[in-house]
């Protein structure tokens, strides 16, 4: 959600300054080192201008310059939409060195809290019928997602990848209808 909105709820009474405070902050922003700093301002930047916001992030990705904390700060934050934050696991997996798995277990992991978000009646339903997908939920609510470690959110990805796929499909279904 844009922070403009959120500010403007916040000083009407819709929302409280704690909820403001969730919403609006991003530790993972705020651990970053100053040259992913850096390159997750410029990424920011280029979205908030407009187009050529994945082309820039693909060509730092490219590089090699995209780093765990980044893709963390950036899906952890609200600059990006659900389609954007899609965008850049896609992109995590197609353009980043075949090295770097982790990044792409990270992007599933986040890819499955924002549709967990999107789709939590859905996805609860399927879940009673469903272990692999009850196991994401569970391993999605135990704690804060967002106050979880990037190596706990690279355990999610990698130890559901099935039921990921599954509500992956929830959210391509949802999106023909």
């Amino acid at each position: 959600m844009n922070k403009e909105l959120l500010r403007m709820q916040m000083l009407a009474g819709i929302i409280s300054e704690g909820q403001y405070k969730d919403q609006t902050e991003n530790i993972y922003e705020a651990a970053l080192k100053p040259e992913e700093k850096a390159v997750f301002d410029d990424l920011v930047n280029t979205l908030n201008e407009g187009e050529g916001w994945l082309d820039k992030f693909k060509s730092y990705a490219k590089k090699g310059m995209i780093t765990l904390g980044i893709i963390s700060a950036l899906l952890g934050g609200t600059a990006l939409t659900m389609n954007q934050k899609q965008e850049v696991a896609d992109t995590v997996k197609t353009e980043m060195p075949a090295q770097n798995k982790e990044a792409g277990y990270l992007t599933d992991a986040w890819t499955a809290h924002s549709l967990y978000d999107t789709y939590k009646d859905k996805i609860d339903q399927i879940a009673q019928d469903d272990v692999e997908v009850s196991k994401l939920v569970n391993d999605l609510t135990y704690k804060d997602f967002k106050k979880m470690s990037s190596d706990e959110h690279i355990q999610i990805g990698k130890y559901n990848q099935n039921a990921i796929k599954k509500i992956m499909d929830i959210q391509n279904y949802q999106i023909k209808i």
